[in-house]
């Protein structure tokens, strides 16, 4: 751990690299369906194609970042920055597609964000292992609280700057410009300030980089992984509520735009809805985690969610979407802060990257899955009312398991020596 005053600069810092991360990128990645369905008028198929490209390219980074992290961990701070870099900056070049012939839109938004969405999978990895080491984990739900805050207010402003573009009395394509050329500088900024977050300076040895027993090895931290009832229960847990949760993931803003007439301020005007919610549904979150513990936070907000397709597939009038967007904000703030605990903190720091990276291979993975079988049933039935049901009904019984489970962070000891032996 570092010291006191170095820790409180290392922690700002990171709160400020988060804030402007979360602006470009959520600006960035918030408007690609709109804007590939106001200018290219593409529907459920390519979304679809577009939402599992995405998807799939997470979950194909997770193995390469978990032999990144633990067989280089002394550069985990570099992966970082540059896959960050490639992230950030590669979302934000979406805006190349107007300027291209319509047959090459599609394959250039599909492949742009293959890139950037693996690069964000390496990255995350290195940058959840080096922030399990800077901020210890009893202050990790203060900490992580104000994270989510800030990094939701920022969101907020990035959605605010985007009803105020889409308000002005300008030419649509002129529109998305400005705005991608604005994530742009922003995420350039969010670089600068990535590259001054310091690694806590802990003594990290790779697995093994001097002999090809550190496969084996990695095999018996998998083993150690597996065979423990916390870290097993949680990752299956966590793997079947992504599934749940993004089988609609191609159709949210295809039913805004539908809802609205085609009128995306109102994709705009339902996030900011959810980021206003989210802000504050956080301070109530974290407190109730502080006193009840993470556990019943989680449950709740798993449980809670399980309403928010259902309530979409009932939808007929646009400002409903406001109100059920502001539901489900609140109810994801529980679920966000919980989640990055549990990620960080269940699994020890020897075997956290390797844990890590089976999470988002499996949540990733089955999410690709879960997306290509809401557009089979879209497609196949016409309707996305089946689609938004499923999702409902298995999120209620991802809440029952969670229940059934879920252990507390910090009360489930594994044994972490045989990674080090």
């Amino acid at each position: 751990m570092v010291s006191g005053d170095r820790f409180t600069r290392s922690v700002k810092i990171w709160f400020a690299e988060s804030a402007t991360y979360n602006f470009t990128v959520n600006i960035s990645m918030g408007l690609v369906y709109a804007l590939l369905i106001k200018m290219y008028s593409y529907g459920i198929h390519e979304l679809g194609v577009l939402t599992i490209a995405r998807l799939l390219a997470y979950a194909s980074s997770q193995l390469p970042a978990a032999w990144l992290v633990e067989e280089h961990r002394h550069l985990r701070k570099k992966i970082w920055l540059y896959m960050g870099i490639v992230n950030r900056v590669g979302w934000a070049l979406v805006i190349l597609a107007l300027f291209m012939p319509r047959e090459y839109v599609l394959p250039y938004v599909a492949v742009l964000s293959f890139i950037a969405q693996f690069a964000g999978g390496v990255a995350g990895v290195a940058a959840m292992d080096v922030l399990g080491d800077l901020v210890p984990f009893k202050e990790s739900t203060t900490v992580f609280s104000r994270a989510n805050q800030l990094a939701y207010s920022s969101i907020l402003v990035a959605h605010g700057l985007s009803i105020v573009l889409f308000a002005l009395p300008i030419e649509i394509a002129l529109k998305y410009t400005t705005a991608y050329l604005i994530a742009l500088v922003v995420a350039i900024a969010s670089s600068i300030l990535l590259y001054f977050i310091p690694d806590p300076g802990r003594s990290l040895q790779s697995i093994n980089t001097t002999s090809p027993s550190g496969m084996s090895e990695i095999d018996k931290a998998l083993k150690n992984i597996i065979h423990d009832q916390g870290l097993r229960g949680y990752l299956f847990l966590i793997t079947f509520f992504n599934f749940a949760v993004n089988i609609p993931a191609p159709f949210w803003d295809y039913i805004v735009m539908n809802t609205t007439g085609g009128n995306e301020l109102f994709v705009v005007l339902k996030n900011f809805a959810g980021l206003s919610s989210k802000i504050f549904g956080t301070r109530m979150w974290s407190t109730l985690m502080r006193r009840r513990g993470v556990r019943r936070a989680m449950i709740a907000g798993i449980a809670s969610s399980s309403l928010i397709p259902v309530a979409y597939s009932y939808i007929a009038m646009p400002f409903e979407i406001i109100g059920v967007e502001a539901y489900s904000g609140f109810v994801w703030a529980s679920i966000d802060i919980s989640s990055n605990i549990y990620n960080i903190y269940l699994s020890p720091s020897t075997l956290r990257p390797l844990y890590l990276s089976m999470l988002g291979f499996t949540t990733n993975t089955v999410a690709g899955l879960a997306s290509t079988l809401g557009s089979i049933i879209a497609v196949s039935t016409g309707n996305i009312t089946p689609v938004l049901i499923l999702s409902g009904t298995m999120r209620g019984l991802s809440a029952l398991l969670a229940y059934k489970v879920l252990p507390e962070p910090g009360e489930t000891p594994v044994k972490a020596a045989s990674i080090t032996k």
